[in-house]
């Protein structure tokens, strides 16, 4: 009789000790004594799924798999279980066994909310976020009430490029009593960015304008290059379509050109920028220049591009090809690339690193640093842009180059705009 009190007792210890790491979310120190506590009761269903529990969440994966797989031997179709081992494998990115688990726990539980949750959340980070906010959609029905669900669907149809949608699932979080500055910060990521943020406005505007104008100074002293341009942009569904008017007085020249220059989404994930300019005198611009580049994601956050551009310069014609890698993560948008410049029986290179900060969350408002490097030259520019009113913007620009047993140049140029 004392054994066995001493035995009841030993387990009630184990049990809370368990029990209160669990609460600290004290993974490591759960696992540890649930594993105990099965040793002492191999048999208990509780311990041994506690026990899986806790090795998942303390990052022994691989032991929490084998945890799960045992309790599965002895309760197949345990939809906790499943759900357990399923998000394990998740977590590994053993896709298409977490799939296998998770679909099979619906199966076995389809009121069971937590399963509909784990595997929208596997196919959202598989990738596949059609298939998650669909699934997500179970989510919803099961808990209406819930802001999370609609958060999760939101992020989903996100990644999907549907963000009308995603902004009435979000809209939809609040009213449900999620934060309201998470939910003003999930809709002012559904802005999207391109890699030239005047590319891009704000859903209710259809045209934007902008004015800028700029001096460069010269060391050891020359005359000022002086340039200012007016740029006109309209906004489709798909892309947007600028007028743009450039004129520069350099080398006691004066020039000027006009250009198109447009912005397209061609399917998923990918866009172009198509440009075409021309100038009637070609004293400083090229007689005619073109561009084309093609952005393209190729995974969450991470964006290639390649160009082309071609300038005609009378009798001659400078071609560059470029290759250009971006990166965004959160309000940060980070950018390498290189230009390859054939010509002369030789290939020249120059490289440019773009670092830009959207400090208010959206593409309105940025500051970016650009660094650039050539054979023979070094550059460096800060931009700051800001909307004061939700029509009404100023960027403001400073830029400084030198070239080797040359000219050393500083650059200051101011731009308001506007967009209705």
């Amino acid at each position: 009789m004392l054994r066995y009190i001493a035995f009841v007792c030993t387990l009630t210890c184990l049990f809370a000790g368990a029990s209160s790491a669990t609460a600290a979310k004290d993974w490591a120190a759960a696992a540890i004594q649930y594993r105990a506590e099965v040793e002492t009761n191999p048999e208990a269903y509780g311990p041994r799924f506690n026990l899986a529990r806790a090795l998942a969440f303390s990052g022994q994966r691989e032991e929490a798999i084998s945890a799960y797989s045992e309790l599965l031997e002895s309760s197949p179709g345990n939809s906790d279980v499943l759900l357990g081992r399923g998000r394990v494998y998740a977590w590994e990115g053993r896709y298409a066994e977490a799939e296998a688990d998770l679909t099979a726990a619906t199966k076995q539980s389809p009121t069971y909310a937590d399963t509909w949750s784990a595997l929208g959340d596997m196919y959202r980070w598989s990738d596949r976020p059609g298939a998650a906010a669909r699934v997500y959609s179970r989510w919803i029905d099961l808990r209406p009430d819930e802001p999370e669900p609609y958060i999760a669907r939101g992020r989903a149809r996100r990644a999907a490029d549907k963000f009308t949608e995603a902004a009435t699932d979000f809209e939809a979080a609040r009213s449900r009593g999620a934060d309201s500055d998470d939910i003003d910060s999930y809709l002012a990521s559904l802005q999207r960015r391109r890699q030239n943020p005047g590319a891009e406005v704000p859903e209710g505007y259809h045209w934007s304008a902008s004015l800028s104008g700029g001096i460069t100074q010269f060391a050891p002293h020359r005359a000022d290059w002086r340039d200012h341009g007016v740029t006109l942009r309209r906004y489709y569904r798909r892309g947007s379509l600028a007028l743009d008017y450039l004129a520069a007085n350099r080398f006691e020249l004066s020039d000027d050109a006009y250009a198109l220059d447009g912005y397209v989404d061609l399917w998923r994930g990918g866009y172009a920028n198509l440009r075409y300019q021309h100038s009637e005198e070609a004293e400083l611009y090229p007689g005619r220049a073109y561009r084309m580049e093609i952005f393209q994601s190729i995974r969450p956050g991470w964006e290639l591009s390649l160009s082309h551009d071609h300038m005609n310069f009378g009798d001659n014609n400078v071609d560059l090809y470029g290759l250009g890698l971006g990166y965004y993560t959160g309000d940060w948008y980070l950018r390498g690339r290189t230009l390859f410049i054939p010509g002369g029986g030789r290939l020249d290179y120059s490289h440019s690193v773009l670092v830009r900060y959207y400090f208010s969350g959206t593409a309105d408002d940025y500051t970016e640093l650009r660094f650039g490097l050539s054979d023979n030259s070094r550059s460096c520019s800060l931009a700051y842009q800001k909307y004061f009113t939700p029509r009404w913007g100023l960027k403001i620009s400073g830029s400084y180059s030198d070239e080797d047993n040359s000219y050393v140049e500083r650059g200051v140029s101011v731009g308001p705009s506007t967009r209705w």
